[in-house]
């Protein structure tokens, strides 16, 4: 067999590929493979930033309404590059181990990816590398039927806020379907966070009326 090999190597009949070839493969293959790691670690750090920074997920504390909010709200842009960079990650794993002839489970390898995505993901959370992402995303909550912010203050059946993006809204609670929760009949304290579902006012700007809200305690 290994004559017959040789033998149709010397009649050029099989080529041999240069060992240069094989290294800028392996090479090019690793520093794909490295960098789809920190890519999908950058994306992930940035969407946890984005939950954290909206808290957005608080809305489902709503039910149906609050969840059309999420689902509205989400950055699909970041969720979508996060999942190529994690299936080519994955992809050119199970080429590195098909190559030596190794054949690790799938599940396996896509855990233990996700596992190193995740420990860099946190680094670059406590670096603070997620500002950088700020502006990529166009995504945000829906300010035309809820708001979420900070309370800044509160005049008899309004409260003021400054919401995630850091405009300054006013919430009308005259159209509130529980009254209890009205600020004539329960007091909103300063930089107390709400989280709210309404209209806003087509006429007058930054003005929200508010039916459904939700409180957090004073930060």
């Amino acid at each position: 067999m290994k004559q017959e090999i040789m033998q149709k190597i010397k009649e050029k009949k099989i080529r041999m590929r240069p060992a240069s070839l094989f290294l800028a493969q392996k090479l090019g293959l690793e520093s794909v493979l490295a960098l789809s790691i920190l890519a999908s670690a950058f994306l992930l750090s940035a969407f946890l930033y984005f939950l954290k920074k909206t808290g957005v997920m608080k809305f489902l504390a709503f039910g149906w309404p609050g969840l059309k909010i999420v689902l509205l709200a989400l950055p699909y842009d970041y969720i979508a590059l996060f999942i190529v960079t994690i299936v080519l990650a994955n992809f050119i794993i199970q080429k590195f181990d098909l190559s030596r002839g190794i054949r690790m489970d799938s599940n396996v390898a896509l855990l233990a990816l996700l596992a190193v995505t995740l420990l860099l993901s946190s680094f670059f959370a406590v670096a603070g590398m997620e500002d950088a992402t700020r502006g990529w995303s166009k995504n945000t909550i829906p300010g035309d039927i809820a708001v979420a912010g900070k309370v800044i203050g509160s005049y008899g059946s309004q409260v003021v806020i400054r919401d995630c993006d850091g405009a300054i809204r006013t919430l009308n609670f005259e159209d509130i379907k529980d009254p209890s929760q009205s600020p004539l009949n329960r007091k909103y304290e300063e930089n107390e966070i709400i989280w709210a579902i309404g209209k806003q006012d087509k006429e007058a700007e930054g003005e929200f009326h508010v039916e459904i809200v939700e409180r957090s305690s004073k930060k």
